[in-house]
């Protein structure tokens, strides 16, 4: 089983200066004890709200690069294009990754308890998505501390935070742009979902989701309004 912790949050400026990623970092310290990097990716041109995190040698802060004209891009494409910069960027190193957005809380014990589930997957998938965070009302199975399900394919939505193996992130950074979903305005959880459910179908989720949306002032992507899970335990 991959044990590797690669983190990454995608981030950008929220509407009057509201501050969602200071809180997200502590509870990835504290509640997941994480202790190796975390790849912040900025997908505006404003850098200024980053600055105080530029110090911390832990924090790896990916600045949008020059050249996209932000001005005439939808908020979905703009969305999207931070999230496959994030993940283009592990897939050149060809490694796994949890993908956050930046306005979650981590149960605490995260990694361990995502482990439990990755080992299962890892028995029989190579290429997976795993949702950790689970806006889905269900149950965990007697005697289990953490079970998977399996989404339907119109019941998956939202991107707050994602694992997966080398092998998929790779594959999923090939076809982002060629998928239906991306040539017609999709958001990237609607081109996840053509990737695992119509490609793979391999799409699964958390129980109880280990991670809690606290996003209530949005970025602008907020197509589904703001939502929380219902079974998460902190």
């Amino acid at each position: 089983m991959d044990v590797s912790r690669n983190v990454a949050i995608i981030t950008c400026p929220r509407p009057s200066g509201v501050d969602y990623l200071s809180k997200t970092l502590v509870s990835l310290l504290t509640n997941a004890d994480h202790r190796e990097p975390i790849h912040i990716f900025n997908g505006s041109y404003e850098t200024e709200y980053l600055d105080d995190y530029r110090s911390n040698p832990q924090l790896r802060i990916h600045d949008l690069k020059p050249g996209h004209d932000l001005i005439s891009m939808s908020v979905t494409d703009k969305f999207n294009l931070n999230y496959y910069n994030a993940l283009s960027y592990f897939a050149v190193e060809e490694k796994s990754i949890y993908l956050f957005e930046d306005d979650v809380l981590v149960t605490n014990d995260f990694f361990r308890k995502a482990n439990i589930l990755k080992s299962k997957l890892e028995k029989e998938y190579e290429e997976y998505v795993l949702a950790l965070y689970n806006p889905i009302t269900a149950e965990i199975p007697h005697g289990e501390e953490v079970a998977l399900g399996k989404f339907q394919f119109n019941c998956f939505y939202g991107t707050q935070c994602l694992y997966m193996p080398a092998k998929t992130v790779m594959e999923l950074t090939r076809i982002f742009y060629e998928t239906e979903n991306a040539k017609n305005g999709g958001a990237a959880d609607m081109i996840i979902k053509e990737y695992a459910n119509n490609i793979r179908d391999n799409l699964f989720f958390s129980i109880p989701s280990l991670v809690q949306h606290r996003g209530i002032v949005s970025t602008g992507l907020d197509a589904g309004g703001y939502h929380k899970s219902y079974n998460f335990i902190q």
